[in-house]
């Protein structure tokens, strides 16, 4: 047998997966010369007066239950290829998430006066997520034999959210110690797929075998006939309007240890535009086929069957503005800068979508040569412990072309990843603030006083 064609099998793993194309930026934290790093903390200041930004492409996949190399595995003893399911259920959590999101940042602006610092971002960002639970796959892959005398939850969780974001951050350095900044999001909402109910049981009775179906499950669904008519215009109707919020400080201990805390993302988008829902609430109980009643006449044993099956049928309905919150998380972080040219740090990162999701960062970075600053991170996401992210700047002052990734060789070899998450892009800075510098060099020059004495 000749061996499975791994890019056409990866194409099908994507198009099965429903993974179309912001989130857990780990490395891009720790990136204080790029202005998008504020995208984690809103209280970050940089040391221009003024950068403008090109448009700059994120993309993030995670799936904490697998890789496409745990999915396919090499025969043993043929020159062939075959689908470990079964492993791939062996390794699984009770509740997985699969995830897919990008985000375009069309347009940036950043400025500083004095203690003040503004800036303003448009943002084109999709965000898929589908949350289902390890009983489900192995329902569909070994059957229910195996759940005799049992109740299991097989119900799936969807969200989909494509919107646009004009970004209004505000901030200001306290003192010394401290700065915090405020971030205020206009949004877009453009199209939304959201299981609001999502409950979904199958029992399997022990002595014999009857399968009861039970389902609480709604699905809605606003502006999905043609999305893509939106893609990088203005936001000018708000159909589907919204808001968020972004909070963040940062504390300086001294010139060397930094402390910095921010939650984002508290809001959500009204959907009204062109809604449907979808839901489905009831119980059917099979148990088996009655032989006689099925040859004695089969129209009127269908019927009776069809019947029971009613109250699972979804029905649809029109109208009816939702709502559907964003997904919040937390940074936070330290850094530990020992001169100008060199920074480590570490970050925790907690994002609450389907119970609580745990990520983590360590980081060094340096200044390599005057318009080379290059930056390693290990990443803990998505139940995936090998992820070795890259942060690489390049160019003078006043103008950086950067790269940053948060699993530097899944990008080289997509197959054995759990993740995937990169961002590059063009600043262009004018001005220096010296800000930073001012407090370091004032921190480690304490003023001594004047007594009059000479």
């Amino acid at each position: 047998m000749k061996k499975i064609d791994y890019h056409l099998i990866f194409f099908l793993f994507l198009v099965t997966s429903r993974l179309t194309l912001e989130a857990q930026e780990h490395t891009l934290h720790f990136n204080r010369d790029l202005i998008q790093s504020s995208h984690t903390n809103p209280a970050f200041r940089y040391d221009y007066k003024f950068s403008f930004l090109f448009p700059s492409i994120v993309f993030n996949f995670g799936n904490n239950a697998f890789s496409f190399d745990d999915l396919l595995q090499d025969h043993p003893t043929y020159d062939s290829t075959y689908l470990d399911i079964d492993g791939v259920i062996d390794q699984m959590e009770e509740n997985n998430l699969l995830q897919v999101q990008s985000k375009i940042d069309v347009f940036g602006l950043y400025y500083s006066h004095r203690n003040w610092f503004f800036s303003f971002f448009l943002t084109e960002k999709f965000d898929f997520r589908f949350s289902y639970p390890k009983d489900l796959v192995d329902l569909i892959w070994n059957g229910n034999a195996k759940f005799l005398g049992e109740t299991i939850e097989i119900g799936p969780g969807i969200m989909i959210n494509y919107y646009k974001e004009l970004n209004f951050g505000i901030g200001r350095r306290i003192n010394d110690k401290w700065d915090v900044g405020m971030k205020f999001k206009l949004l877009d909402g453009i199209s939304n797929v959201s299981s609001l109910k999502d409950d979904l049981y199958l029992t399997t009775e022990e002595d014999d075998y009857a399968t009861t179906l039970s389902t609480d499950y709604e699905i809605r669904t606003s502006g999905v006939d043609n999305p893509l008519s939106n893609f990088l215009k203005l936001p000018t109707r708000f159909q589907n309007p919204g808001f968020a919020f972004d909070l963040g400080a940062v504390y300086r201990l001294n010139n060397k240890w930094e402390f910095s805390q921010s939650i984002l993302d508290l809001g959500r988008i009204r959907w009204k535009n062109n809604v449907k829902s979808y839901n489905s609430k009831g119980s059917f109980t099979y148990t088996g086929v009655d032989l006689a009643e099925f040859i004695d006449d089969q129209e009127v044993y269908f019927d009776k069957f069809r019947d029971s099956l009613k109250d699972l049928y979804f029905k649809e309905e029109t109208g009816g503005a939702y709502q559907v919150n964003l997904i919040p998380e937390t940074f936070t972080g330290v850094m530990f800068t020992p001169d100008d040219k060199t920074h480590i740090g570490a970050m925790l990162n907690l994002r609450f979508f389907s119970g609580t999701q745990f990520g983590m960062s360590l980081y060094a970075g340096r200044q390599i040569i005057k318009i080379v600053n290059i930056g390693l991170s290990y990443n803990i996401k998505n139940r995936q412990y090998d992820n070795v992210g890259l942060n690489l700047n390049i160019g003078p002052p006043a103008f950086k072309i950067f790269l940053v990734t948060d699993n530097f060789f899944t990008a080289i070899n997509f197959r054995r990843g759990k993740n995937i998450a990169w961002r590059y892009g063009i600043n262009v800075n004018i001005g220096k603030a010296g800000e930073n510098k001012k407090i370091k060099k004032d921190q480690s020059e304490p003023e001594i006083p004047d007594t009059g004495k000479s």
